[in-house]
């Protein structure tokens, strides 16, 4: 069953302003792991950010993001089932656009570290801190990236010139990523196609090992009380894998 993803779209709630970090991207691995899902999310996420622009909350911006990026001929290809044949189409441009559009959002942050917004603007959120900006300036980059083999020839001088935005930024993560995307554009078709794949299904025990779904809560008590039988070294193993 196909469910709209209205709650994103349309939330307004102050506690809006503080979901999880890990709440968007337990979204994109369902959304990854759904391939029914993958039109259809690219198209509604892109809508909603192209209507709420700069007041969308950042975890709308980064699912919504990701999915362009992800999924970027699928969303610029004729609506199919689920999707009505008569959803208004989006070009190549409305995407790239929209990236802009965010792009530009994450680069201007205002001197209390929140983000500046048109005057006539109503965020859903009071301010946005300096380390979310950055996710989301990964989120662009990544996606622009990805979005070099999805779209056609036409795009690709726009999609390196908003890279070579992020290439002289004052964030060096965000400037190294740049740089290396811009690198990476300089290969072969096979080797970019290769790096820039779509993200495969997951099955559940992956999905657990990266924290995206929950345990039984026998296993999680087994594994509790195994840690505590567990020697120095053995924990430190834990607390190593803990950080791959």
């Amino acid at each position: 069953e196909i469910i709209p993803v209205t709650g994103v779209q349309t939330c307004a709630l102050p506690i809006c302003a503080y979901v999880p970090e890990q709440v968007p991207h337990a979204l994109i691995f369902t959304i990854g792991n759904t391939p029914e899902l993958h039109a259809y999310a690219a198209y509604r996420m892109h809508d909603a950010l192209a209507r709420q622009g700069v007041t969308a909350h950042d975890t709308l911006t980064q699912v919504a993001v990701w999915c362009i990026g992800e999924y970027g001929d699928l969303l610029v290809a004729p609506p199919a089932p689920p999707l009505d044949p008569s959803t208004m189409r989006v070009s190549e441009d409305d995407a790239l656009q929209l990236l802009e559009t965010v792009a530009q959002r994450s680069m201007t942050p205002s001197s209390d570290g929140s983000r500046r917004l048109a005057p006539d603007s109503q965020p859903l959120y009071s301010s946005v801190a300096s380390g979310d900006a950055a996710r989301v300036r990964g989120y662009v980059t990544t996606a622009l990236v990805k979005l070099t083999t999805r779209f056609s020839a036409n795009s690709q001088q726009r999609i390196t010139s908003l890279l070579t935005r992020f290439a002289t930024h004052i964030d060096p993560e965000s400037q190294q990523r740049a740089v290396e995307y811009l690198a990476l554009r300089q290969q072969t078709d096979d080797i970019k196609r290769e790096i820039v794949q779509r993200m495969p299904v997951l099955d559940e025990e992956q999905m657990k090992a990266r924290g995206l779904v929950n345990k039984p809560v026998g296993e999680e008590d087994d594994e509790a009380h195994d840690d505590d039988d567990d020697d120095d070294d053995e924990e430190g193993n834990e607390i190593g894998r803990a950080h791959v």
